[in-house]
C-alpha cells in the first residue's frame, strides 16, 4: 500500500553543535545526504525531513533559527583554534596536532573541572 500523502521539499542546513558554540566540521554527511555548514540543501525525502527536523545540529528554513543550548559560557568559546592551543599549552592540557576546536574546548574544560575537584 502506497502512502498518498504528499510532502513538499524543504531546505535544511547544517549549523553545527548548538551546545558548543555551533562548532563542527565545514561539511558533513548525514543519512546519505551531504551538507555544507551554513548552506541550505533542498530535501524531498519525507523520512529524511522528519529526521533532520528533530536533529539539534540542523535548521529547517522557515522554522526559526537553532538557538545555542549551552548557557554556561566561559571565556573559551569565542577563541579561535590557535588561541585555544595556546591556552592548552599554558595549562598543560594534552591534545593532538590535528585537533578541532570542539575537542580542544572539551579537553580544556574537562582539565579545569578536574583541577577544581582536586582543589576541594
Amino acid at each position: 500500500m502506497e502512502d498518498n500523502a504528499t510532502t513538499s521539499a524543504v531546505r535544511v542546513r547544517f549549523v553545527g553543535d548548538p551546545a558548543d558554540d555551533f562548532s563542527g566540521p565545514t561539511n558533513v554527511s548525514m543519512f546519505g545526504q551531504d551538507f555544507e555548514k551554513g548552506e541550505f540543501t533542498t530535501i524531498e525525502d519525507p523520512t529524511l525531513i522528519r529526521k533532520l527536523r528533530g536533529h539539534s545540529h540542523f535548521e529547517v528554513e522557515g522554522e526559526g533559527k537553532v538557538k545555542a543550548t549551552n548557557v554556561d559560557r566561559d571565556e573559551l568559546a569565542p577563541l579561535g583554534l590557535e588561541a585555544l592551543k595556546e591556552v592548552a599549552h599554558a595549562e598543560a592540557v594534552p591534545f593532538e596536532d590535528d585537533t578541532t576546536k570542539a575537542r580542544l574546548l572539551k579537553a580544556i574544560r574537562a582539565a579545569r573541572k578536574g583541577a577544581a575537584r582536586n582543589d576541594d
